[in-house]
Protein backbone atom coordinates (compact mmCIF):
# COMPACT_ATOMS: atom_id res chain seq x y z
CA UNK A 1 0.00 0.00 0.00
CA UNK A 2 1.38 3.42 -0.98
CA UNK A 3 1.93 5.98 1.72
CA UNK A 4 -0.41 8.99 1.91
CA UNK A 5 0.91 12.48 1.32
CA UNK A 6 3.63 13.08 3.93
CA UNK A 7 2.17 16.52 4.63
CA UNK A 8 -0.83 14.76 6.20
CA UNK A 9 1.32 12.67 8.56
CA UNK A 10 1.88 13.81 12.15
CA UNK A 11 5.48 12.60 11.83
CA UNK A 12 6.23 15.14 9.10
CA UNK A 13 8.50 17.08 11.47
CA UNK A 14 10.62 14.03 12.37
CA UNK A 15 14.24 14.72 11.44
CA UNK A 16 14.71 11.59 9.33
CA UNK A 17 11.53 12.07 7.31
CA UNK A 18 12.48 15.71 6.75
CA UNK A 19 15.94 14.71 5.56
CA UNK A 20 14.44 12.19 3.12
CA UNK A 21 12.10 14.85 1.69
CA UNK A 22 14.58 17.71 1.65
CA UNK A 23 15.85 17.65 -1.95
CA UNK A 24 13.35 17.48 -4.79
CA UNK A 25 15.74 15.45 -6.95
CA UNK A 26 15.98 12.73 -4.27
CA UNK A 27 12.36 11.81 -3.68
CA UNK A 28 12.37 8.33 -5.23
CA UNK A 29 12.51 6.68 -1.79
CA UNK A 30 9.31 8.45 -0.80
CA UNK A 31 7.59 7.64 -4.09
CA UNK A 32 8.38 3.94 -3.72
CA UNK A 33 7.70 3.79 0.00
CA UNK A 34 5.07 1.36 1.25
CA UNK A 35 2.97 1.21 4.37
CA UNK A 36 3.85 -2.05 6.12
CA UNK A 37 1.42 -3.30 8.75
CA UNK A 38 2.64 -5.61 11.51
CA UNK A 39 0.10 -7.30 13.78
CA UNK A 40 0.60 -7.39 17.54
CA UNK A 41 2.97 -10.22 18.43
CA UNK A 42 4.43 -10.61 14.93
CA UNK A 43 8.18 -10.46 14.41
CA UNK A 44 9.96 -7.81 12.31
CA UNK A 45 13.41 -9.40 12.65
CA UNK A 46 15.22 -11.77 14.99
CA UNK A 47 18.60 -11.90 16.72
CA UNK A 48 21.27 -12.69 14.16
CA UNK A 49 19.34 -11.26 11.20
CA UNK A 50 20.75 -8.44 9.06
CA UNK A 51 17.65 -6.24 8.72
CA UNK A 52 19.28 -3.15 7.21
CA UNK A 53 17.43 0.16 7.46
CA UNK A 54 13.75 -0.83 7.47
CA UNK A 55 11.94 2.48 7.77
CA UNK A 56 10.20 4.72 10.31
CA UNK A 57 7.46 3.77 12.78
CA UNK A 58 4.30 5.57 11.71
CA UNK A 59 1.92 4.17 14.30
CA UNK A 60 2.11 1.70 17.17
CA UNK A 61 4.89 0.30 19.38
CA UNK A 62 7.47 -2.45 18.98
CA UNK A 63 9.55 -4.13 21.67
CA UNK A 64 13.28 -4.78 21.47
CA UNK A 65 13.89 -8.01 23.31
CA UNK A 66 16.47 -10.65 23.99
CA UNK A 67 16.76 -13.74 26.19
CA UNK A 68 18.79 -13.83 29.38
CA UNK A 69 21.19 -16.67 30.14
CA UNK A 70 18.48 -18.43 32.13
CA UNK A 71 16.03 -18.19 29.23
CA UNK A 72 13.90 -15.32 30.53
CA UNK A 73 12.67 -12.63 28.17
CA UNK A 74 14.16 -9.18 28.68
CA UNK A 75 12.78 -6.08 26.96
CA UNK A 76 15.52 -3.56 26.26
CA UNK A 77 13.23 -0.77 25.15
CA UNK A 78 10.41 0.28 22.84
CA UNK A 79 10.32 1.64 19.32
CA UNK A 80 7.61 4.29 19.08
CA UNK A 81 6.18 6.60 16.37
CA UNK A 82 8.96 8.53 14.68
CA UNK A 83 11.68 5.99 15.52
CA UNK A 84 13.96 4.54 12.85
CA UNK A 85 13.89 0.74 12.63
CA UNK A 86 16.68 -1.60 11.64
CA UNK A 87 20.42 -1.19 11.44
CA UNK A 88 23.17 -0.30 9.02
CA UNK A 89 23.43 -2.65 6.01
CA UNK A 90 25.46 -5.75 6.80
CA UNK A 91 25.23 -5.37 10.57
CA UNK A 92 23.81 -8.28 12.57
CA UNK A 93 20.95 -7.57 14.98
CA UNK A 94 21.76 -8.08 18.66
CA UNK A 95 18.07 -8.10 19.66
CA UNK A 96 14.73 -9.26 18.25
CA UNK A 97 12.05 -6.76 17.24
CA UNK A 98 8.38 -7.67 17.69
CA UNK A 99 5.19 -5.65 17.53
CA UNK A 100 3.88 -4.83 21.01
CA UNK A 101 0.74 -3.34 19.40
CA UNK A 102 -0.66 -3.34 15.89
CA UNK A 103 1.94 -1.25 14.08
CA UNK A 104 2.37 0.67 10.82
CA UNK A 105 5.84 1.24 9.36
CA UNK A 106 6.83 3.63 6.59
CA UNK A 107 9.04 1.09 4.83
CA UNK A 108 11.60 2.28 2.27
CA UNK A 109 13.28 -0.12 -0.20
CA UNK A 110 17.00 -0.48 0.36
CA UNK A 111 18.12 0.77 -3.08
CA UNK A 112 15.95 3.88 -2.80
CA UNK A 113 17.28 4.70 0.65
CA UNK A 114 20.82 4.25 -0.67
CA UNK A 115 20.04 6.75 -3.45
CA UNK A 116 18.69 9.33 -1.01
CA UNK A 117 21.52 8.78 1.47
CA UNK A 118 24.40 9.04 -1.00
CA UNK A 119 26.31 12.15 0.03
CA UNK A 120 23.36 13.43 2.09
CA UNK A 121 24.96 14.60 5.33
CA UNK A 122 21.60 15.78 6.73
CA UNK A 123 20.20 12.27 6.33
CA UNK A 124 23.08 10.63 8.20
CA UNK A 125 22.96 13.29 10.90
CA UNK A 126 19.25 12.52 11.38
CA UNK A 127 20.04 8.80 11.61
CA UNK A 128 22.70 9.42 14.26
CA UNK A 129 20.43 11.72 16.26
CA UNK A 130 17.75 9.04 16.31
CA UNK A 131 20.21 6.26 17.23
CA UNK A 132 21.44 8.36 20.15
CA UNK A 133 17.90 9.15 21.30
CA UNK A 134 16.92 5.48 21.25
CA UNK A 135 20.14 4.56 23.03
CA UNK A 136 19.30 7.15 25.68
CA UNK A 137 15.84 5.63 26.11
CA UNK A 138 17.35 2.17 26.62
CA UNK A 139 19.70 3.61 29.26
CA UNK A 140 16.70 5.15 31.02
CA UNK A 141 14.89 1.80 31.07
CA UNK A 142 18.02 0.06 32.37
CA UNK A 143 18.38 2.68 35.11
CA UNK A 144 14.70 2.30 36.02
CA UNK A 145 14.95 -1.50 36.33
CA UNK A 146 18.18 -1.63 38.29
CA UNK A 147 18.33 1.46 40.52
CA UNK A 148 14.80 1.96 41.85
CA UNK A 149 12.48 0.27 44.30
CA UNK A 150 9.07 -0.89 43.05
CA UNK A 151 6.96 2.23 43.62
CA UNK A 152 9.40 4.85 42.26
CA UNK A 153 10.14 2.40 39.43
CA UNK A 154 6.46 2.39 38.48
CA UNK A 155 6.22 6.17 38.78
CA UNK A 156 9.32 6.55 36.59
CA UNK A 157 7.70 4.32 33.97
CA UNK A 158 4.49 6.39 34.00
CA UNK A 159 6.53 9.58 33.56
CA UNK A 160 8.39 7.97 30.66
CA UNK A 161 5.05 6.88 29.18
CA UNK A 162 3.85 10.49 29.30
CA UNK A 163 6.76 11.32 26.95
CA UNK A 164 6.69 8.42 24.48
CA UNK A 165 3.02 7.33 24.57
CA UNK A 166 -0.21 9.23 23.93
CA UNK A 167 -0.78 11.81 26.65
CA UNK A 168 -3.19 14.70 27.14
CA UNK A 169 -2.40 17.59 29.54
CA UNK A 170 -5.47 18.73 31.46
CA UNK A 171 -6.47 22.26 32.56
CA UNK A 172 -5.90 21.35 36.23
CA UNK A 173 -2.26 20.44 35.56
CA UNK A 174 -2.81 16.70 35.52
CA UNK A 175 -1.91 14.51 32.54
CA UNK A 176 -3.87 11.57 31.15
CA UNK A 177 -1.56 8.90 29.74
CA UNK A 178 -2.70 6.05 27.52
CA UNK A 179 -0.58 2.89 27.73
CA UNK A 180 -1.35 0.80 24.63
CA UNK A 181 1.12 -2.02 25.34
CA UNK A 182 0.03 -5.13 27.21
CA UNK A 183 0.44 -5.54 30.97
CA UNK A 184 3.04 -8.29 30.46
CA UNK A 185 5.23 -5.94 28.38
CA UNK A 186 4.73 -3.21 30.97
CA UNK A 187 5.80 -5.61 33.73
CA UNK A 188 8.85 -6.81 31.80
CA UNK A 189 9.97 -3.25 31.03
CA UNK A 190 9.81 -2.48 34.75
CA UNK A 191 11.18 -5.86 35.88
CA UNK A 192 8.05 -6.34 37.99
CA UNK A 193 5.21 -8.83 38.11
CA UNK A 194 1.68 -7.95 37.08
CA UNK A 195 0.56 -8.49 40.68
CA UNK A 196 3.20 -6.08 41.97
CA UNK A 197 2.10 -3.42 39.49
CA UNK A 198 -1.51 -3.83 40.62
CA UNK A 199 -0.54 -3.44 44.29
CA UNK A 200 1.56 -0.35 43.65
CA UNK A 201 -1.15 1.21 41.47
CA UNK A 202 -3.66 0.66 44.30
CA UNK A 203 -1.35 2.49 46.73
CA UNK A 204 -0.76 5.35 44.27
CA UNK A 205 -4.52 5.66 43.74
CA UNK A 206 -5.09 5.74 47.51
CA UNK A 207 -2.63 8.63 47.83
CA UNK A 208 -4.34 10.48 44.95
CA UNK A 209 -1.17 10.57 42.85
CA UNK A 210 -2.30 8.24 40.02
CA UNK A 211 -5.85 7.34 39.02
CA UNK A 212 -6.82 4.47 36.73
CA UNK A 213 -9.48 5.58 34.24
CA UNK A 214 -9.88 2.22 32.50
CA UNK A 215 -8.99 1.25 28.97
CA UNK A 216 -5.26 1.63 29.64
CA UNK A 217 -5.70 5.30 30.61
CA UNK A 218 -4.15 6.78 33.76
CA UNK A 219 -4.33 10.26 35.24
CA UNK A 220 -1.12 11.61 36.79
CA UNK A 221 -2.52 14.17 39.22
CA UNK A 222 0.65 16.28 39.46
CA UNK A 223 3.46 15.11 37.16
CA UNK A 224 5.80 17.84 38.38
CA UNK A 225 5.38 16.64 41.99
CA UNK A 226 6.10 13.07 40.88
CA UNK A 227 9.28 14.26 39.16
CA UNK A 228 10.40 15.77 42.48
CA UNK A 229 10.36 12.44 44.30
CA UNK A 230 13.83 12.13 45.90
CA UNK A 231 14.30 8.65 44.39
CA UNK A 232 13.87 10.12 40.90
CA UNK A 233 16.50 12.84 41.24
CA UNK A 234 18.45 12.91 37.98
CA UNK A 235 16.12 10.49 36.22
CA UNK A 236 16.53 11.07 32.44
CA UNK A 237 13.15 11.26 30.70
CA UNK A 238 13.51 10.10 27.07
CA UNK A 239 12.33 12.27 24.20
CA UNK A 240 9.64 11.16 21.79
CA UNK A 241 10.25 10.52 18.10
CA UNK A 242 7.51 13.03 17.38
CA UNK A 243 9.59 15.91 18.70
CA UNK A 244 11.80 18.39 16.90
CA UNK A 245 15.50 17.39 16.80
CA UNK A 246 16.46 20.37 18.95
CA UNK A 247 14.42 18.89 21.81
CA UNK A 248 16.09 15.47 21.65
CA UNK A 249 17.82 14.51 24.90
CA UNK A 250 21.18 12.83 24.33
CA UNK A 251 23.33 10.74 26.64
CA UNK A 252 26.23 12.67 28.17
CA UNK A 253 28.83 10.62 26.24
CA UNK A 254 28.61 8.93 22.87
CA UNK A 255 29.30 5.20 23.14
CA UNK A 256 32.27 3.91 21.16
CA UNK A 257 29.96 2.11 18.76
CA UNK A 258 28.23 5.38 17.79
CA UNK A 259 31.56 7.03 17.08
CA UNK A 260 32.44 4.16 14.75
CA UNK A 261 29.00 4.46 13.15
CA UNK A 262 29.58 8.15 12.46
CA UNK A 263 32.95 7.44 10.87
CA UNK A 264 31.41 4.71 8.70
CA UNK A 265 28.51 6.74 7.39
CA UNK A 266 29.96 10.19 6.72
Amino acid sequence: MNLPDCSECDLAGAATCHALRKNSDRRSALRTARLRRVARGDSVFDIGDSPGLIGVVRQGYLRKECLSEDGRRSILGLSSPGDILGDMPGRVASYALEAATDTEICAFPGPSVAEVARGNVAFWRAILDDVQRQYHQELAFAWLRSALRCRPRLVAFLLMASEIMPSAPQPDGSVIVTIPIGRRDWADLCNMTGESISRQMTDLAASGEVQSLGGGRYRLSDPQALRRWPELAGFPLPASGRRSPRNVMRPPHQPHELLLLRATMI
